[in-house]
Order: structure tokens, then C-alpha cells, then sequence
């Protein structure tokens, strides 16, 4: 009873609530499709939804100090899983490994064991060793891995969004030394890959520059899903009602482009809620990892912050045409259980974290 009185209350109704938002997107989105797997996409969300929101309360009731324990353990899991799907994956890209009826993506949530890894190394080290070369590049470590081995997927969009709780975690911890290498890493490394990039992540480069020069091509999904929002104006054009969805012009309606969904069918308005609630998810992430009781539970929080920032910017700035297509599921609201379940465990930990953070 204790616990259930210190529950944060704001934050897991507004998750309830972008959770219920994208069910209804999701619906709509597939409501015309000729697929019957498309069709049915909005009851497997809500049968994820469910397991997940078990699994996410669950963790609050974990005793204290067992998440810290087994965080190294966390991460070596996620490692295996990522080495099984290059062995064993399935998929066009290989991303997903088959549990029986399941069809799972460990990357997903191995972004949630390697923040857990990260908290636990920066917080069992003082400034002096955070700010040393051995303490930088061991965090640095922590994060290549799992990257490497999702870039072999190939996964760039995922791979990226592993360095994203980098620098917030490091900065969080008191590193000052390489705060100046941290800033411009992220564009070294941008240029340093673009020799490595296969050709269709190229083309949706130039295609972010540019995406008239080929509108029936390359350029379609940014064309039309900017078509679609601004076709929304002010209230939307009504449930089942958006006719970039209806008819089939908007690509990966239910999936990448949810958010596209939302802004012509609900308009300003719905996106504005949407927004609205993705802020208060962030705000309320970072209040917690302010009052937690150790460096262990901000940091992590500070990492779930980071990830689910990085995602919302990502993903809705590609819908905007402001950034380049990456194929980052929007938080909560895109259809695909991983992400879903990995985002409701971030909920459910910062539940825990909130839960505990005024204890001695």
C-alpha cells in the first residue's frame, strides 16, 4: 500500500493516455487497408499494451538495489540477443528473432539494458575517474557494442539512437573535460560514416536535401506525409476520415509515419495533445532523476529522458520533413510490440525510480 500511495500518478496516466491515442491512430490507419495482418495491427498494440503496462507496474514492486545488481547482466543479455539475430534473425533486414508466435526485436530492449549498464559504470566511479580517459572511452565502450552490432543488421536508425543517452548521462554524471569532443563527435561521426552507408540510406539523404528532385520515388513518403498534416489544419478531417491515409498515398501509415496519421486526421489540435503529453513524459522523466535518493536512479532516469527525446524528435522531424527518414517508430504511438514494450519498461522504471527516490 506504501508504494502504491508514493506512485507517480501524472506519469502513468499521461502514458495511458499517448498509449490509448496511438491504439485509435493505429485503427484508423489500417481501417482500409486489403490486408487482413495490416487490419489486425491495432489488436495486437493493445495485447502488447496490456502485457506491457503488467510488466511496467511489476517493476515498481522490484526491492531497491536489484535493478543496480543485475545491470551488467542486463546488458550481457541484450548482447547475446543482439548476436542471436545476426545468426538466427529473420526479416527483409535482419532485425527480429522468431518466439514462436512472437516476433521480437532485441534491439529494442537492449537500449533499455545498456542505459542500465551505463548508469551503473558512471555511478560507481567518482568525477575524477568520469572525467579520465579510462572512464570516457569505457562509457564509450559500453555504447559501441550493441551498436556495431545492430549497424550489421543493418539498423542505422536504431544504431544512432544508442548514442543519444551518451552525452546527457555523461554531462549528468559531472563530465566537463571532453564536453567539448562530445559536441562535435556526433558530427565527425556522421561524416565518417557516409563511406560506410549502403545506397538506399544515401538516397534518403539526398532525398532530405531535396526531396522534389524525385517526388514519384525517393521523395514520396516526405512529400506526402507533409501533405497529409498540413491537410489537417486546425481540428483534422475526422476519424477514418484522412484521404492520404483512406486511399493509401501515405506509406507506413500505421508504423513510420503514425504521427502523419494524427495530424490529418486529428489536426493541430490532437498533434498539439500528442506534443503536449511527449513533453510532460520528458519534464516528469527529468524531475525524477533530480530528486532520486542515489546516482544510480538519476542517471538512469537522465537515460530514459534522453531516449525517448531523441526518439519524439526524430521521428515527428521526419514526418515535418526536418529531418531525414530513418525508420525510428514514434514512442508509445507507431505499431510494433518492442517498441512498445521497451517504452512502457522506460515508464515502468521511472515508476520504480519515483517510487523510491525519497527513501534514506
Amino acid at each position: 500500500m506504501r508504494l502504491l500511495r508514493q506512485l507517480d500518478f501524472p506519469l502513468l496516466i499521461a502514458a495511458l493516455a499517448i498509449v490509448l491515442i496511438g491504439i485509435i491512430a493505429i485503427y484508423s490507419a489500417t481501417y482500409h487497408n486489403d490486408s487482413t495482418a495490416v487490419q489486425n495491427a491495432w489488436s495486437k498494440q493493445v495485447l502488447f499494451a496490456a502485457v506491457a503496462f503488467v510488466v511496467a507496474l511489476a517493476i515498481v514492486y522490484i526491492p531497491e538495489k536489484v535493478i543496480y545488481s543485475v545491470a551488467y547482466l542486463l546488458y550481457l543479455f541484450g548482447i547475446v540477443s543482439l548476436v542471436a539475430v545476426l545468426a538466427w534473425g529473420t526479416g527483409d533486414a535482419t532485425r527480429w528473432l522468431r518466439l514462436g508466435p512472437l516476433m521480437l526485436q532485441p534491439s529494442e530492449l537492449a537500449k533499455i539494458a545498456t542505459i542500465i549498464a551505463l548508469a551503473r559504470y558512471l555511478s560507481d566511479r567518482n568525477l575524477e575517474r568520469i572525467n579520465s580517459f579510462d572512464g570516457f572511452f569505457g562509457a564509450l565502450f559500453l555504447i559501441l557494442v550493441p551498436t556495431a552490432l545492430i549497424v550489421r543488421q543493418p539498423d542505422l536508425g536504431t544504431a544512432v539512437s544508442f548514442g543519444a543517452p551518451l552525452f546527457p548521462m555523461l554531462y549528468w554524471a559531472g563530465m566537463r573535460k571532453f564536453f567539448v569532443f562530445l559536441v562535435i563527435s556526433p558530427l565527425i561521426s556522421v561524416i565518417c560514416s557516409l563511406h560506410f552507408l549502403h545506397p538506399y540510406q544515401k538516397a534518403r539523404i539526398m532525398t532530405f536535401f531535396n526531396p522534389e528532385s524525385d517526388p514519384l520515388g525517393s521523395g514520396w513518403n516526405i512529400i506526402q506525409s507533409k501533405i497529409a498534416i498540413g491537410s489537417g489544419g486546425l481540428t483534422g478531417k475526422g476519424l477514418l476520415e484522412g484521404t492520404q491515409t483512406k486511399h493509401e498515398f501515405l506509406p507506413a501509415a500505421h508504423t513510420d509515419f503514425i504521427f502523419s496519421v494524427i495530424g490529418e486526421e486529428g489536426g493541430f489540435v490532437v498533434a498539439l495533445i500528442v506534443l503536449s503529453l511527449f513533453f510532460f513524459l520528458i519534464y516528469r522523466a527529468l524531475h525524477i532523476a533530480s530528486t532520486a535518493n542515489n546516482v544510480f536512479y538519476s542517471l538512469t532516469a537522465v537515460g530514459l529522458a534522453a531516449m525517448l527525446t531523441f526518439h519524439v524528435f526524430i521521428n515527428i522531424g521526419m514526418t515535418i520533413g526536418v529531418m531525414p527518414i530513418t525508420g525510428l517508430p514514434l514512442p508509445f504511438l507507431s505499431s510494433g510490440g518492442s517498441s512498445l514494450l521497451s517504452n512502457l519498461l522506460a515508464i515502468g522504471l521511472l515508476l520504480h525510480i519515483a517510487t523510491y527516490r525519497h527513501e534514506l
